[in-house]
């Protein structure tokens, strides 16, 4: 018998066109599941906009190019609402708060602030190369997971794997465990609890193979900030890790994304495209 979780349905791809004239594109066989389907569906007819088509990171760009565009973003901010008072030197606490409040251009360079802020961490301890696209306005708007879809987060992330994208500001649980900030206050700490048509393309190396032995992990440091945390440990809806949405069709050339790091489009259809074939 299926599980809750799982769908009988036609075959399901979405193509991620890259590149300013759809250069070149990877095609995703999407997984049997209630995300993997609503997902694809807000994909069929939509009106979105997004945060940005050129969050790709670790594709060959430096820690001086990522220190560019953060500045650049902080010069952006100063300019547009120096009320805020935000500076290299004074990120405040209740920054997700600020991105939630902010309208328009202001809310545009706040969610780039983040990202950026993201890359430097991950270029200069990590350098998981990868690339995302997250929603910024139009419909589909998110949704509430339902609390039978919080089973499918995990920590494992594969090469050639898509992912739905972390959808807030704030910090999921494997970021809180990855910085070891015994100082995070409780805002700070949101796990996943929105579907939305935010995406993550990893191309990085395995990571966290052995969930089992990572959450046992994740939970014995969980138990030293355990009275910030929003749900009890081992509470599913803590959603350690990520929604695996599905897997590439075929072989990457990642000269081709490296030489086309700009999100044209996101395509889903229902059939094979032709000239690819089934990994």
């Amino acid at each position: 018998m299926a599980s809750q979780n799982t769908i009988l349905t036609q075959n399901m791809y979405l193509n991620i066109h890259l590149g300013t004239n759809k250069d070149y594109t990877l095609t995703y066989k999407l997984a049997r599941h209630t995300v993997a389907e609503k997902i694809w569906t807000r994909f069929i007819s939509n009106q979105y906009e997004y945060v940005s088509r050129t969050q790709f990171y670790n594709w060959g760009e430096s820690v001086q190019d990522v220190e560019a565009k953060l500045d650049e973003s902080f010069a952006k901010i100063n300019e547009l609402a120096p009320q805020l008072d935000i500076s290299p030197n004074h990120i405040p606490s209740n920054f997700a708060d600020i991105v939630l409040r902010a309208k328009g251009e202001v809310r545009h360079w706040l969610n780039m602030l983040n990202y950026h802020l993201n890359h430097y961490q991950d270029i200069t301890k990590l350098g998981n190369k990868r690339f995302l696209l997250a929603t910024n306005s139009g419909g589909p708007g998110p949704i509430f997971l339902e609390d039978s879809e919080f089973e499918l987060f995990s920590p494992t992330r594969l090469p050639n794997h898509l992912y739905m994208n972390y959808p807030h500001i704030g910090k999921h649980i494997l970021d809180v465990c990855a910085e070891r900030d015994p100082d995070i206050d409780e805002d700070s700490i949101v796990p996943t609890y929105w579907l939305k048509n935010d995406l993550l393309a990893w191309f990085g190396p395995p990571q966290f193979e052995d969930p089992t032995e990572v959450l046992a992990h994740v939970n014995d440091y969980l138990l030293t900030i355990e009275d910030r945390l929003p749900y009890p440990i081992g509470d599913k809806k803590l959603a350690i890790g990520h929604i695996c949405l599905g897997n590439l069709v075929g072989e990457a050339d990642e000269d081709m994304i490296r030489d086309n790091q700009y999100i044209h489009s996101v395509e889903a259809i229902a059939s094979m495209p032709e000239n690819k074939d089934n990994c």
